[in-house]
Order: structure tokens, then C-alpha cells, then sequence
């Protein structure tokens, strides 16, 4: 059980470490900075400073998950012009992708993105969720993927059905795998 307790202390040293990068990268980008002076400064690609800059680091720092958003409407061949339906699809995969990732250790904001019909992205390769397995009977060591369905339908669902999506990805995950 060490073993276990040690590998989720690493991975919550690197996801608060990733935070603080991330934090600085947005202050940068607000102070003017260029992506790539941005980069440079912080040590990693211009590409990771896309992928921070585009994701939400929430206010709680004791919260280990990064917000994505993505809009689901008419981009996606599975949405339909039916509230009802599109709320069922979605819980449907929510509660698929849960039990993909703890039967595979991870996944990326990509599958997710598959499951539900929108396009990849550069950030979907990268972020996504992990389980660093049971450290106890019945407990996976991670956090559920949420899609934010639970939210308030006013800030939820746009003018024309199009349903607002929050993902609680854990950050970066490439490396953990």
C-alpha cells in the first residue's frame, strides 16, 4: 500500500506543480507576454502554453482537476433537437467513460471527445484522467470523469439546445501512463 500512497503523493506534487506553471502562464499572457516569450520562461513548448491557456485552473487549490470546456450541439452527429435526449446521451457515455477508465488506468479528453462526435484536438492528446489503481477494495484512487451536467441548465444549455460542457480533467496525463 506504500507503493500506491507514494505514487498518488507524486501525482498530486506534479498535478500542484503543473497548477503553479499554469497560473504564471496566465499571468503572463494578461502581463502581454508572446506564447512563445511565455515558453521560453517557463521551460516547455509553446504548445503547452496553448493547451494552459485555454484550461481553467479552478480557485480551490486543493482541487487536483483542470476544467475544459466544449460545446455539444449540432457539430456533433449524435445531438439531436431533443433536451431529454441529449441529456440521456450524455449521462449514457458519462457513466461508459468512468468504467473505461477504471478498467484502462487512463483516459484522454480525445476519447471523450470520440464518444460524443466532436472533433479531437492538440489538448485532447494530452489532458485527460487517470487511476493509479485500488488503494483500497472498491476505491480506484481517482476522480470520476464529469462532463458538468450537473450545473445550472440557465448557464447549461444555449438558445439553440447547444449544452455547455465543463470537464474535470486531471491535467496532463502523457507522462503518467
Amino acid at each position: 500500500m506504500s507503493i500506491i500512497a507514494d505514487r498518488i503523493r507524486q501525482h498530486n506534487e506534479k498535478a500542484m506543480n503543473q497548477r503553479m506553471r499554469m497560473i504564471r502562464a496566465q499571468q503572463l499572457h494578461e502581463d502581454g507576454h508572446t506564447n512563445v516569450r511565455i515558453a521560453n520562461l517557463l521551460n516547455v513548448s509553446e504548445s503547452t502554453v496553448r493547451v494552459w491557456l485555454s484550461t481553467t485552473v479552478p480557485e480551490d487549490s486543493s482541487d487536483a482537476s483542470l476544467q475544459v470546456s466544449a460545446i455539444f450541439g449540432p457539430a456533433s452527429h449524435h445531438w439531436k433537437h431533443i433536451f431529454e435526449y441529449n441529456m440521456m446521451f450524455l449521462r449514457q457515455v458519462e457513466n461508459h467513460l468512468n468504467n473505461k477508465l477504471v478498467t484502462q488506468g487512463h483516459l484522454f479528453l480525445n476519447e471523450v471527445y470520440d464518444e460524443i462526435g466532436l472533433k479531437r484536438t492538440v489538448q485532447g492528446q494530452k489532458v485527460g484522467w487517470l487511476t493509479l489503481g485500488p488503494a483500497v477494495p472498491g476505491d480506484f484512487g481517482m476522480r470520476p470523469v464529469d462532463f458538468g451536467l450537473a450545473a445550472n441548465m440557465s448557464t447549461l444549455v444555449s438558445n439553440d439546445g447547444s449544452i455547455h460542457l465543463t470537464f474535470n480533467v486531471h491535467g496532463e496525463i502523457i507522462e503518467d501512463i
